[in-house]
């Protein structure tokens, strides 16, 4: 519904305009957030900007004697050229039971071994080799609640004088991580006058929903939509939200009040993509260098071994001017096309609230039978959009996206489905 009021209302009315106030207050607010999130990016140096951070689970292995921590990495090759290919392998120093890791280069890189596949866990230690059973994993990571804020960081994406490169976490790496946690803690300590827990706490879909939700995120010990986030990547969030809040207050005693509104749910739906690229669902894509949304190209909720966390604030892939970038020039695009102003109802599609014989056609969105859970993942988005949004005309009351009446399938065979 809120999609189709940005088309069918707010487009036809504002046009070109909308799309130049969504740049302007998109930069207002990637200002105010980097001033709060810089600290929890830090470069080794002024001129080099992380881009992205490459994690992976961790579990202990089960090995007769040993209990070392795994980094559960199921595609070790980050980089796949010639010479100039780049992978990961771990050491284990006498007596630790933490690997380090350590870049490869060239063949040695191409020649890399991942440490997960198909989410059996085979120990890096020499010595050792022991593969821990799936089962087995799943069991550790359940009681991790999904493992993201368990994760090792692996090393960091950083675009520096040299260009874009890989490099070995820091000390400073490790201390803004947990800079980040802690400053969550105080945060969510702090007084809300949201009605709302600042952290989605909503249930993930049960082992009983759709094979493409339920068959995977349950079972690896995720039970809130906030489980699926780092600390960090949640701080962040919360950040934006914040920021975005602050910029509609700022707009409202603005000669352009009118456009609060709007403004409002467009970078609310911003907040909605900057998630998407900030879950530790997020993967790294070895061919073009890059980190793919949690629901990009997707149609599923799939559970990650290692994963990739954007910067917000670095301006490159996935980061929020990129949000902002995509949102202005869709509404550039569409301002040239429609030229008639719509009106927006929420209602079933079996309660039409037109009057007979009062339109030419009516054009449904067909069921998908079995085929995609939409409901199941519109709540990823949801459970965030409904929290930037809180307080406005526009938010929504629902716990989750409703369901009881969707005209679709997810259990294809069983003898309640009708």
């Amino acid at each position: 519904m809120l999609l189709n009021k940005v088309v069918l209302e707010y487009i036809p009315k504002y046009g070109q305009q909308l799309a130049d106030e969504v740049r302007k207050w998109g930069q207002w607010v990637e200002n105010q957030a980097r001033s709060s999130l810089s600290p929890y990016y830090p470069g080794v140096a002024e001129d080099e900007t992380p881009l992205a951070y490459l994690w992976g689970r961790v579990v202990r292995c089960d090995g007769p004697a040993c209990g070392a921590r795994i980094p559960l990495v199921r595609q070790p090759v980050w980089r796949r050229r010639g010479e100039d290919s780049l992978g990961l392998s771990f050491i284990y120093s006498s007596g630790s039971d933490l690997a380090e890791c350590h870049l490869l280069h060239g063949q040695d890189a191409q020649t890399a071994k991942g440490t997960c596949s198909g989410f059996k866990a085979t120990c890096p230690r020499p010595e050792c080799q022991y593969t821990t059973p799936k089962k087995r994993v799943q069991a550790q990571l359940v009681e991790q609640c999904g493992g993201a804020d368990q994760a090792q960081l692996l090393a960091v994406f950083v675009n520096g004088p040299h260009g874009r490169q890989y490099r070995l976490a820091t000390e400073n790496d490790l201390k803004a991580v947990d800079a980040a946690k802690q400053a969550l803690v105080e945060r969510c300590k702090s007084p809300n006058t949201n009605l709302l827990p600042l952290i989605p706490h909503e249930p993930v879909p049960p082992k009983s929903a759709h094979r493409a939700v339920g068959s995977q995120l349950p079972l690896y010990g995720f039970k809130s939509w906030g489980d699926l986030f780092t600390s960090r990547q949640k701080l962040s969030l919360l950040i934006f939200q914040e920021k975005v809040y602050a910029a509609h207050q700022t707009i409202l005693h603005s000669s352009n009040q009118d456009l609060a509104r709007p403004l409002l749910l467009l970078l609310a739906l911003a907040v909605d993509r900057q998630a998407d690229y900030s879950s530790s669902l997020c993967r790294w894509v070895t061919g073009g260098e890059f980190t793919a949304a949690t629901l990009g190209g997707e149609k599923k909720l799939p559970m990650l071994s290692d994963f990739s966390e954007v910067n917000p604030v670095s301006g490159a892939a996935g980061s929020w001017s990129r949000q902002i970038d995509w949102i202005a020039r869709f509404l550039e695009r569409e301002s040239g096309i429609i030229d008639r102003t719509g009106s927006i109802v929420q209602c079933s599609a079996d309660e039409v609230v037109l009057p007979s014989d009062s339109v030419d056609a009516l054009i449904t969105d067909p069921p998908y039978y079995d085929s995609v859970p939409y409901s199941d993942l519109s709540n990823f988005y949801y459970v965030w959009l409904k929290r930037t949004l809180a307080g406005s005309s526009d938010q929504q009351a629902y716990d989750l996206a409703p369901k009881d009446r969707e005209a679709t399938v997810d259990h294809p065979g069983d003898v309640d489905e009708t």
